[in-house]
């Protein structure tokens, strides 16, 4: 069939399904893509959330580096794309697995102590501090517009986060810091995207997760901190006995691995501006799996802050569309 107007982003880019490739266009693929990659993602934060109290983290981020690794490489060398490890910005490259890696494992230890819908929508803050520090990167300019949604935006944070002193949990400020660290990786990534490509990033980030995730584990598993609630999804020795736990270490890694290639090829073949919204989706699947699988109630305050966290992301992706200066729509809500 005939390819339109897209060719040199399909070519360009890494199309993972070709099946019904010619009953629809490119931004529908990019569209399918988002909405699968959500939902392996909802299923790898489920897994972790499930293993929380007997799994390590950096365990399964190793096991998650190793697989894949396997997996993207595997794709290149059948698809005859080069497999290239380094970088032509070792430094960047560097502090943004840092950033990464301490992103989502700061993520990932507020999922035992908070509701997983909740977790979500304080890490979908990131195009919000990606629209800020776009200001210092890239010497943008925000307008009346942006800037009104990003009030909007941490007005919704604080909804969720319940600043009173009777409801606020310290574990809260776990996924707003993963906003803000993957929003810094996210736009180093553009940075360098000049001569690094996509492949090459995600092959970092996968060497990211094994370095780093080993060191953790070496250098402070079994520690006395380990007996603290919020750092013993990190601190705690590596799990071989039990059964469910490598399973769940298994699916994380194969889903997270499979939901990231997902994500750059949506990115490639499709209008970002279309496609970024549907990456909402995550939201509402928490709040699904939230109630039906693990009990979690959201409140009223929860769900207005969630509403304007999402209509702010929202509108900051159609502004930078409308005025053709994509920042935010250039760095996916989830990696």
């Amino acid at each position: 069939c005939a390819i339109k107007k897209n060719l040199p982003r399909v070519k360009e880019g890494a199309v993972l399904f070709s099946l019904g490739g010619c009953l629809m266009g490119n931004d529908q693929r990019g569209i399918i893509c988002i909405l699968l990659a959500m939902i392996l993602y909802t299923v790898q934060d489920s897994m972790f959330k499930l293993i929380a109290d007997h799994g390590s983290v950096p365990q399964v981020f190793v096991m998650r580096g190793i697989i894949g690794g396997i997996l993207i490489t595997s794709y290149l060398a059948f698809s005859k794309r080069r497999i290239h490890f380094g970088t032509a910005y070792p430094v960047r490259t560097i502090l943004r697995g840092l950033l990464f890696t301490s992103a989502y494992i700061s993520f990932y230890c507020a999922l035992p102590l908070m509701p997983l819908a909740e977790a979500m929508a304080l890490f979908f803050i990131s195009p919000i501090f990606i629209s800020i520090f776009s200001v210092f990167f890239f010497k943008t300019k925000i307008g009346l517009h942006r800037a009104a949604a990003i009030f909007a935006g941490f007005c919704g944070m604080l909804l969720v986060v319940k600043p009173d002193p009777e409801m606020f949990s310290w574990a809260s400020l776990l996924p707003i810091y993963c906003a803000f660290a993957y929003s810094l990786s996210m736009l180093i990534a553009k940075q360098t995207s000049e001569k690094d490509t996509s492949f090459q990033q995600a092959l970092h980030m996968y060497l990211a997760a094994i370095v780093f995730g080993g060191l953790l584990s070496s250098l402070f598993s079994g520690s006395v901190w380990a007996e603290e609630p919020i750092l013993a999804f990190v601190l705690r020795p590596w799990q071989f006995e039990l059964n469910f736990v490598l399973l769940a270490s298994v699916i994380i890694s194969f889903a997270g691995s499979i939901a990231i290639a997902l994500v750059i090829t949506a990115y490639r073949v499709a209008e970002p501006s279309l496609i970024a919204p549907f990456e909402y989706l995550a939201l509402l699947l928490a709040l699904l799996v939230g109630y039906f699988v693990f009990d979690e109630a959201v409140g009223l305050y929860s769900l207005l802050g969630m509403g304007l966290i999402v209509a702010s992301g929202a509108y900051i992706f159609w502004r930078e569309g409308v005025r053709k200066k994509p920042i935010a729509l250039e760095t996916s809500l989830r990696n």
